[in-house]
């Protein structure tokens, strides 16, 4: 059996009941540390904890998975993960490898950056749109990219910062804040100006856990001290979220007073709110005439208008609406003898 144990975001503080449960009871227990550091990890107490060794694997032992399964296939194995387990696509791979292999599996959960960035900073969970990692190579722009299509979606973005464990290497705020920028400054796309609202969030979990938000150029400069940190992005904000953000993260007022005016709104956006604001204005408009011969092409563009929106061509639907709306109105005078 093979049970794949979250860490939490603390270490074996942050272990829970269940998890101590799985480790207590394993013939071999194994650890990963390389997806996300754990500063308040001590492996000689968690040993003394559960009363046995944990080896540590690296990157590749974790990739291939030889031992893990091999001992998996006999025994009952622990992998102690940071953070949840099943974050990482590479667990993932590991588990449908395993159970191919017809050994059993569990997953025990654990706290993650995931969940606590939104409990510390009071941002909605359901208003995070696609995540990204910012490399410590700083070689790509898709973080940059993603940044961007969550904004102009209104959606707040949590970028985690690159770790070579095997190089005791952590990419900090700062240089995550500089790298993009670096790439704003390249693509000049109004994502991540230094007048762009960001928070970090330092060593979550931790009794010395730092909340900050700021515009980007000032948080460039603050200290936040040791690894690990994450960076927040902030998309549209409601209400109780700028009021969070001010007393949870120390955000100035003056500059939630501005976020609205600093968000990106693509013209896909636009253009799509102002075809539903437009469709639904036309619906009402027909209900009451749609048995009437004049509407037929009317009520015919309406639903193309329709088709092609759910389909994503919103051209073609803004089009197909402005004809359903120029034939309603040359038809009205029809529609009023009637």
């Amino acid at each position: 059996m093979l049970a794949f144990v979250g860490l939490g975001i603390r270490g074996e503080e942050s272990l829970t009941l269940e998890g101590l449960k799985e480790l207590q009871q394993a013939d071999e227990v194994y650890a990963e540390l390389y997806t996300s550091p754990l500063p308040k990890l001590e492996l000689p107490n968690l040993e003394k904890i559960i009363g046995k060794r944990v080896k540590v694997l690296d990157r590749r032992e974790i990739e291939e998975g030889e031992e893990l399964l091999k001992a998996s296939a006999v025994k009952r194995v622990v992998l102690l993960v940071p953070g949840d387990p099943m974050i990482a696509t590479t667990h993932v791979a590991l588990r449908l490898k395993a159970i191919s292999l017809g050994i059993q599996t569990k997953v025990v959960h654990s706290s993650s950056i995931i969940s606590a960035v939104a409990g510390l900073t009071g941002l909605q969970n359901y208003k995070f749109g696609r995540s990204a990692t910012l490399p410590l190579d700083q070689t790509s722009a898709h973080p940059y990219e993603v940044l961007g299509e969550n904004l102009e979606r209104g959606l707040h973005t949590l970028l985690f910062l690159d770790v070579k464990a095997e190089e005791s290497r952590y990419m900090t705020a700062n240089e995550g804040i500089r790298y993009l920028l670096q790439l704003e400054n390249q693509r000049q796309r109004g994502y991540f100006t230094g007048k762009r609202l960001a928070v970090i969030v330092a060593r979550a979990g931790g009794d010395d856990c730092l909340v900050r938000g700021d515009r980007a150029e000032k948080l460039a400069e603050v200290d936040f001290g040791p690894p690990p940190h994450a960076l927040v992005v902030p998309g549209k904000l409601h209400f109780l979220e700028a009021e969070a953000l001010k007393t949870l993260a120390g955000v100035p007022p003056e500059i939630l007073a501005k976020q609205e005016s600093l968000q990106v709104k693509g013209l896909k956006e636009e253009l799509l709110e102002e075809i539903e604001k437009w469709i639904e204005k036309l619906e009402k408009k027909v209900e009451p005439l749609k048995s009437r011969p004049e509407m037929e092409n009317i009520l015919a563009y309406l639903q193309d208008s329709e088709h092609f929106r759910k389909r994503g061509d919103l051209v073609k639907s803004f089009e197909c609406l402005i004809w359903a709306w120029a034939l309603l109105h040359t038809s009205r005078d029809k529609l009023v003898e009637g």
